[in-house]
């Protein structure tokens, strides 16, 4: 009496669990289970009804044994025990499996003439399953589950529609009610025959390892995954590894996705992929890219370097050229300053000289004094000494400049400069490095000169495609079907790097939940806006030829008359 409590115990709960696994339209997980992953999982089911009707046809009594690895353990079991079959259940296992295969061959024989063939249906719904247990727990039944080897019969008699669980249940309640003394004394063997025979459709899926290895590597590598792990951990947590593989796999395949340039069928308004079509040529200074997967946060960073790529800009390179470029400009525009105030400041001074000569005030200048330097060397340390002493003592608040090495063959040496005057604390020390009579323009500046020559000796080959004839990207986004922060983000820095190459990009095809995940991201601005956005590629090639001033008739050839660039 306490297992038929707990059996109907059992019955109600798992009822209840499928009532709310039907109302929550838990079935959506079905969509998962693809046609590889479904053929793969009855064929490992049917080797599990194998190795559980084995012991009836032989007569033996294996061990019971659950859990992971539970069918090896149990097909190794069996083996060990096949010495002690039954031989009597064994002729008759053998007579039944004869008999039922003819009868089966002479069916299918025979199947077109006969009139209706008997209804089976494999499908069985979550909610009449709850239902039905739940009620039938009520009364002490036992729970109602789908049976793999009943239902391979039913669909080997050849039902086809959903009359097969009618009559199904009718036979099943007149031989419980009116037939079943007729086989108390049917031996286990027959029927363990009946559920061989009619796996042996089952056992024909192997043949899809062939098909599948023609056609789909990775199709075939779900299917053995799945007839492995089901196998190996049985029906319930087979199925949930299989399915985790099968949506893994998609996972994959979105972060590998193809891209490709697309050109222009000539005289149409057809873009295709220019490397797998030949009769194609690519539209003048526009590139089309289009990636065959949506953008998402798995792949956005492929999706810019294969941009890259294919477009053959390399944009770093590119940015840091322009950005070093600009800044030695700048240097340059600070060094033209810098040397427009030294020359104001040497005209004041001459203009001061002059004006003290006049009233009889002696000048003392450092170019007369840096003259005299050149011409006498240093090859007395305590005569430098006395004489910048001496320098010092001129209280003219100027430059004083002194050499620091001695005078090489080719009249050159190593300069240093006093700023300030003769008061050691408000005095800075520079220096100037080779520098040939008369230059002055360099003075205090001689990292910067260093800086500049080291651009100047970066090549503009080292720099990759420093000269690019592309003005326009068209991004082809007719396959994504949603857009998540990531590749907005993404999308954003390729409008923002590509605009500081002057080259403009417009998207073309975008969906209208698209469009809207956009607005909801924050993508557009005021440098971004909706005029970027076409509704296919060929309006967006029209609107980028008309914008940089390129004739229609010379770079593409419509086969429409009239062609009008469509904005969204």
């Amino acid at each position: 009496m306490y297992r038929v409590q707990v059996a109907a115990a059992t019955t109600v709960l798992g009822g209840l669990i499928q009532v709310m696994l039907g109302t929550v339209k838990f079935g959506f997980v079905g969509t998962y289970l693809a046609e590889p992953l479904v053929r793969a999982y009855t064929t490992a089911a049917a080797i599990h009804a194998v190795i559980g009707q084995i012991k009836y046809i032989f007569g033996i009594s294996p061990m019971r044994i659950s859990g992971p690895l539970s069918l090896v353990y149990t097909f190794g079991n069996i083996c060990t025990l096949l010495p002690q079959s039954h031989w009597p259940t064994v002729v008759v296992s053998a007579v039944s499996i004869v008999c039922l295969v003819l009868a089966k061959e002479l069916s299918a024989f025979l199947r077109p003439k006969l009139p209706v063939p008997i209804p089976v249906e494999l499908i069985t719904e979550l909610l009449a399953l709850g239902l039905s247990n739940t009620v039938g727990g009520l009364f002490q039944c036992f729970a109602v589950c789908p049976s793999m080897s009943r239902s391979l019969i039913q669909e080997g008699t050849g039902g086809k529609t959903q009359m097969a669980s009618l009559a199904s249940a009718v036979i099943v309640l007149i031989t419980i009610m009116k037939l079943g003394p007729l086989f108390k004394e049917l031996p286990k063997a027959v029927l363990a025959a009946i559920v061989l025979v009619n796996l042996k459709s089952m056992f024909k899926q192997f043949s899809d390892v062939a098909t599948l290895w023609k056609r789909s590597k990775i199709d075939l590598l779900i299917w053995l995954v799945t007839l492995v792990s089901t196998l190996l951990f049985n029906l319930d947590m087979g199925l949930a590894a299989s399915i985790a593989f099968a949506v893994l796999s998609i996972v994959v395949r979105t972060q590998m996705p193809t891209y490709s340039i697309l050109g222009n069928i000539r005289g149409t308004d057809l873009y295709v992929d220019m490397e797998s079509h030949d009769q194609v040529r690519e539209i003048p200074g526009i590139t089309i890219f289009h990636s065959s997967a949506t953008i998402n946060f798995a792949n956005a960073e492929l999706y810019l370097e294969a941009l890259q790529a294919k477009s053959g800009l390399n944009i770093g390179k590119m940015i840091i050229y322009k950005r070093r470029q600009e800044a030695k400009q700048r240097r340059r525009e600070r060094r033209a300053e810098r040397r427009a105030k030294r020359e104001a400041k040497k005209e004041k001074r001459r203009t001061q000289r002059a004006t003290e000569q006049l009233a009889g005030v002696p000048v003392f200048s450092v170019e007369e004094e840096a003259e005299q330097w050149r011409g006498m060397g240093v090859d007395n340390v305590s005569a430098v000494e006395n004489e910048v002493e001496k320098i010092a003592q001129r209280e003219n608040g100027t430059v004083f400049v002194m050499p620091t090495t001695p005078k090489t063959p080719n009249n050159e040496s190593r300069w240093e400069y006093l700023k300030g005057g003769a008061d050691p604390e408000n005095t800075s020390l520079g220096w100037l490095s080779e520098l040939p009579e008369g230059d002055t323009t360099t003075l205090g500046s001689s990292s910067e000169d260093t800086l500049s020559q080291d651009l100047e000796r970066i090549s503009l080959g080292s720099l990759g495609k420093w000269t690019w004839d592309i003005h326009s990207i068209i991004l082809d986004l007719s396959r994504t079907n949603f857009i998540d922060t990531v590749a907005i983000k993404t999308i954003q820095n390729i409008f923002q790097d590509f605009s500081e190459i002057d080259v403009d990009i417009y998207l073309a095809g975008c969906q209208t939940t698209v469009v809207e995940q956009f607005e909801r991201g924050g993508f557009f601005s005021e440098t971004i806006t909706k005029k970027h956005l076409f509704v296919t590629v060929h309006d967006a090639v029209l609107f980028s030829q008309n914008h940089h001033g390129a004739t229609t008739s010379s770079r593409y050839e419509p086969s429409l008359d009239i062609c009008i660039s469509t904005e969204l």
